[in-house]
């Protein structure tokens, strides 16, 4: 588990999604699954920072393929 929204100076809820992404791409994993609870509130900063961001800082450190899903209904 990993927190995403990051605003501001603050420090906010760790460990921050981005590093997580980055650390589990250096460990070169075939297949990364993202499932996002917030996705369907914040649609557009998941799109941004998940799906674009991190697929490439994934892909960037190694990791295989990173797929996103939204929480299952």
């Amino acid at each position: 588990m990993s927190f995403q929204s990051r605003f501001g100076k603050a420090e906010w809820l760790k460990p921050y999604t981005s590093q997580v992404i980055q650390q589990l791409g250096q460990k070169q994993l075939s297949q990364l699954d993202v499932i996002c609870p917030g996705f369907v509130a914040d649609c557009l900063e998941t799109l941004e920072e998940i799906a674009i961001e991190g697929r490439h800082d994934y892909l960037q450190a190694g990791g295989k393929k990173l797929s996103i899903h939204p929480l299952p209904e």
